[in-house]
């Protein structure tokens, strides 16, 4: 046993060595990372997880503001006069952090500016600047009245198109398409039983996301689990209005959870906590049905309300079996309301509702969902996520057949993740799981720590362990290490 817990530390404090010491390296990024020219950082904590950008730009179907109002058109070159104060005006835009989005010479990172100047005048661009519309009107806006006019007079200069220039709607292919590969080594010890260790192929994923015009997103997602046996996820969404107020209709495969605010979002550890990832009576939160998806975005984008009708689970909780019908002809019904606080931060707050039923041999189970999820983010002053508490509640009041009616479950969650460096995070989480209050003594608790790193723009580290107290005084100890590689 001893020489068991040395080895797990072993790989425990190897991986954190390793994850200190590597250098940050780049050699390869994925989809939008190459797109935009933009670092990783721009959109994730540390990937998967979505900062406030990141959030914003999925809701947006994965553009940016700008992207969701402009028309795509290639503008006409117009003769451009030097401008005298170009090195003054470029210093006070990198002073304001436009830079991080954007780039003034061809090939540089971010949203080129050349040729903005043929576009938009000097009072549309003045306007623009400092407008809800545009992303970075928080930055603007804190310059002094001559800095904003010195930035404004030097983009309207800008009116020569670079060579080679076309409409930004006709993608390069790498642009919408990316892979992910996962493979962990796991060890477990459960109580009364021997220890196990294993390396495992988790799986491999191919997507392809993105825009295809100003209205329409698609997004396909094909994943090779053990086996090789393909799991596909599908969606087309149309979007249409700008950031303050919009839209959009989404159909296909239906995500309640992944693609939210806070615990509703994919989370930093390799786990997702059990209070929503659990099932009672056949139902979780966390599966994917097959549906339509209404939402309407609001308050500079802050603010999304989305409405759900999805066929259901079937008799198994499989909420889309392949190659099978629809079991239960009636609809499920759920509502969502998410809402980003401040300008900068994942502060937020969402809550959930959900009502369905499920075919059984002894007639259709009933089940209600209520949920509310929040969460507090502390960014430092180079504007990165530093600290993020997370807290959440999901109640479920069931009727099964043949029992009585009103069976009660809930799961409960609280977590903090720590900023220790560049996209290095620890987190913590604590949740619990009760299935059922007709038994006595049936909850689950789960403790969590783990550590992530992303070590290169296409590779993320990961270790973590996570301690399962079940019924019956069994402890189900677990620690698991992943090599994440995505571009």
């Amino acid at each position: 046993m001893r020489s068991s817990r040395s080895f797990l530390y072993l790989c425990f404090y190897g991986f954190l060595m390793f994850g200190l010491l590597s250098p940050n390296m780049t050699s390869a990024n994925p989809n939008f990372s190459r797109k935009y020219k933009l670092d990783c950082a721009t959109c994730h904590t540390v990937p998967p997880q979505l900062t406030r950008t990141g959030i914003e730009f999925r809701r947006l179907g994965y553009r940016f503001a700008n992207e969701l109002k402009t028309e795509k058109t290639k503008p006409a070159s117009q003769s451009q006069q030097p401008f005298p104060q170009a090195a003054e005006a470029m210093k006070t835009m990198d002073k304001a952090n436009c830079m991080s989005c954007h780039s003034i010479q061809p090939g540089g990172g971010g949203n080129p500016l050349q040729g903005v100047g043929s576009k938009m005048s000097r009072e549309q661009l003045a306007t623009f600047i400092g407008s809800e519309d545009h992303p970075g009107a928080e930055s603007a806006q804190e310059l002094s009245p001559q800095d904003y006019d010195l930035v404004v007079l030097f983009l309207a200069s800008l009116t020569e198109v670079p060579e080679g220039a076309v409409d930004p709607w006709s993608h390069d292919m790498s642009d919408v398409i990316s892979v992910r590969g996962r493979t962990r080594y796991a060890v477990q010890k459960v109580t009364d039983h021997d220890t196990r260790n294993e390396f495992r192929y988790n799986d491999m994923t191919f997507y392809y996301l993105g825009p295809v015009n100003q209205y329409l997103t698609i997004f396909f997602e094909t994943e090779f689990e053990e086996g090789f046996e393909p799991n596909v996820l599908a969606q087309g969404t149309l979007i249409y209005g700008t950031p303050n107020g919009y839209g959009y209709i989404k159909v296909g495969h239906i995500r309640f959870v992944r693609q939210g605010v806070g615990s509703l979002d994919r989370p930093k550890t390799l786990s997702t906590d059990i209070a929503v990832s659990s099932k009672a009576h056949l139902f979780g939160l966390t599966t994917d049905q097959r549906g339509i998806e209404l939402g309407y975005g609001f308050n500079k984008n802050r603010t999304l309300v989305r409405v759900f009708v999805t066929n259901g689970i079937d008799d198994r909780g499989n909420g889309r079996p392949v190659g099978q019908q629809d079991l239960n002809s009636q609809k499920d019904f759920s509502a969502m309301v998410e809402n980003l606080f401040g300008q900068k931060t994942n502060t937020s707050l969402a809550a959930v509702y959900y009502h369905g039923t499920a075919p059984s041999s002894s007639g259709d189970i009933s089940f209600d969902r209520l949920g509310l999820f929040g969460t507090l983010a502390l960014n430092n002053q180079q504007n990165f996520e530093d600290i993020r508490l997370n807290g959440g509640v999901l109640l479920g009041y069931d009727d099964v057949p043949g029992g009585d009616p009103n069976d009660q479950n809930i799961g409960f969650l609280v977590g903090l993740d720590k900023r220790l460096g560049n996209q290095f995070y620890v987190s913590t989480r604590y949740d619990q799981f009760r299935p059922t209050n007709r038994v006595s003594d049936n909850t689950t608790h789960a403790y969590t720590v783990g550590m992530m790193k992303q070590v290169l723009t296409f590779l993320r580290l990961s270790a973590e362990y996570q301690l399962f107290q079940r019924p019956g005084d069994i402890d189900d100890n677990r620690i698991t290490t992943e090599f994440f590689v995505f571009f």
